[in-house]
């Protein structure tokens, strides 16, 4: 659930689930953007719903545990505030989407088509996780920084490599877009710090990322949409912000319960210039 600069609220995708959780049971999903304002007026809230801009549910909008992060682009002279919907779980083989869904300010969303080889495919950090959106005026180029979390590829031996149980990974990549919506996925030259298990697993890596949040640090410069305004920033190493919460997980694909515990580390995110 995202708010715009207008007070728009879109809640995107999702599911509606009842009852208990358990590994075999199912929500439904929503495969739709709903639009609404929320207003306080004081002693209670009240919610206008306003009609989509879908007609009908999409089958590729199934997707829940994703990344909605919020984006800058320039076209026609003037700065575009929108959001894209990243990958997310899961599709109806229990596999994870690759294909962005971009969401404009007020809700009306587009997808390439997956079958045009063409189409970009989000390779890495596929689940919910911190995330941390720049963008530079000066280039036009948004970025979007995802810390880790759970992966269908990642790196090992400096060979890429896939995992159809999407296992928990350390390393971090930026998904860059060009005003053309253009989209193209990197890996970062650092992941979180190395930090062993003494419980379950002693002696193995934490893995951390998934379902964590990234929390601002004080006088970053950004937008109203609260992306960081990339070209203001000084050529120096500097404090974005802090990765809190989230899961740390002793094993790249868990077994039981005891192999992941609730990460209670912080960590500082810096952004140096190259």
């Amino acid at each position: 659930m995202v708010k715009n600069s207008d007070g728009l609220t879109l809640l995107i995708f999702g599911q509606d689930f009842e009852g208990f959780y358990t590994d075999s049971s199912n929500g439904n999903y929503l495969q739709l953007v709903e639009r609404f304002y929320i207003k306080d007026e004081c002693e209670q809230l009240k919610v206008k719903k306003i009609q989509s801009c879908q007609e009908l549910q999409n089958p590729n909008y199934r997707r829940r545990d994703l990344n909605v992060v919020p984006i800058v682009l320039r076209k026609t002279g003037s700065n575009n505030e929108s959001f894209v919907a990243l990958s997310g779980v899961f599709t109806p083989d229990a596999g994870i989407w690759t294909v962005p869904v971009f969401i404009s300010n007020n809700g009306n969303p587009t997808m390439s088509d997956p079958l045009l080889p063409e189409t970009f495919k989000q390779g890495m950090n596929n689940y919910v996780s911190a995330t941390v959106g720049l963008y530079s005026k000066k280039n036009n180029f948004s970025y979007t920084v995802i810390l880790g979390g759970l992966s269908y590829g990642y790196f090992q031996g400096g060979t890429f490599q896939t995992d159809s149980e999407i296992p928990f990974v350390n390393q971090v990549t930026t998904i860059k877009i060009d005003k053309d919506k253009n989209c193209s996925q990197y890996l970062m030259d650092v992941e979180y710090p190395v930090i062993l298990s003494t419980g379950s697993n002693p002696g193995n890596q934490f893995l951390f990322g998934t379902a964590s949040y990234f929390m601002p640090a004080k006088n970053v410069p950004r937008y109203k949409n609260k992306v960081v305004k990339l070209d203001n920033l000084k050529m120096k190493k500097t404090l974005l912000g802090y990765v809190v919460g989230g899961i740390a997980s002793t094993l790249p694909n868990t077994n039981t319960q005891l192999d992941s515990i609730a990460s209670p580390y912080i960590f500082k995110v810096y952004l140096s210039p190259q």
